[in-house]
C-alpha cells in the first residue's frame, strides 16, 4: 500500500506536495494485453501508526482498493489542513480518504472522488477525536454513499466525532446517502449545509 508514499510509525510533516496519478499499474502479459493492478490501501498515501501533519497538499487522480486519495489506520493521528482530494477513486471504499484513526479536518475540498462505497470520505470505527470544521464534500460518487460514510463512530466518554460548518453539494449515490450516511453512530453535526 501507500503507492505515493507509505508513513509506517513516523511522524512526517508533509507541506505543499501533490500526490497524482498513484496506485494503479499495468502488469503486461506474454500476449501482449496487460492486466490492472491496484494498490490495496492508500493510492496516494498511507499511513500506518503515524502522527502525520498533511498541511496545503493536492492529491488527484490515484487509485487503490481502499481510500484512492489517503488511508489512515492502525493507532495513527492525523492532521489534514488546507487540502485538495480530487478525483481519486477505490474499487471497494473511499475514493477520496479512509480513516480508521484520530483524525483532524479543516478547510479541506473532497470533490469529484468516486467508490463503491463512500466516494468522498468513509470513517470507521474511530478510537479517539475526530473533528471536521469548514470542508466541502462536492461532486463525490458512489454506489453506496457519495459524500460522507460514517460506520459504528460514537460519541462517548472516551470518543468523540465532531462536523462543523462543513458543505455538501452535489454528491450522489445508486442507494443510500448522496451526502452523507450513518451506521450505528452519533456525531456532533453543527452549521453544516446539505
Amino acid at each position: 500500500g501507500g503507492a505515493g508514499m507509505l508513513c509506517k510509525r513516523s511522524s512526517p510533516k508533509i507541506i505543499n506536495c501533490i500526490f497524482d496519478n498513484n496506485g494503479m499499474k499495468l502488469e503486461w502479459q506474454k500476449d501482449g494485453s496487460y492486466i490492472e493492478l491496484y494498490t490495496s490501501k492508500g493510492g496516494g498515501l498511507q499511513c500506518k501508526g503515524s502522527d502525520s501533519i498533511i498541511d496545503s497538499c493536492v492529491f488527484i487522480g490515484n487509485d487503490a482498493e481502499y481510500g484512492g486519495g489517503l488511508y489512515s489506520w492502525d493507532v495513527s493521528d492525523i492532521s489534514i489542513i488546507d487540502c485538495t482530494f480530487l478525483g481519486n477513486d477505490a474499487i471497494y471504499e473511499a475514493g477520496g480518504i479512509y480513516t480508521s484513526s484520530q483524525m483532524s479536518i479543516f478547510n479541506t475540498e473532497i470533490d469529484g472522488n468516486t467508490a463503491n462505497t463512500a466516494g468522498g470520505m468513509y470513517l470507521d470505527t474511530i478510537n479517539g477525536t475526530f473533528v471536521m470544521a469548514d470542508c466541502q464534500f462536492t461532486n463525490n460518487f458512489a454506489a453506496n454513499t457519495g459524500g460522507l460514510f460514517i460506520w459504528h463512530c460514537n460519541n462517548n466518554a472516551s470518543n468523540m466525532l465532531i462536523l462543523r460548518n462543513c458543505i455538501f453539494d452535489s454528491n450522489g449515490s445508486n442507494f443510500d446517502g448522496g451526502a452523507m450516511f450513518l451506521e450505528t453512530s452519533d456525531p456532533i453535526i453543527v452549521e453544516c449545509e446539505f
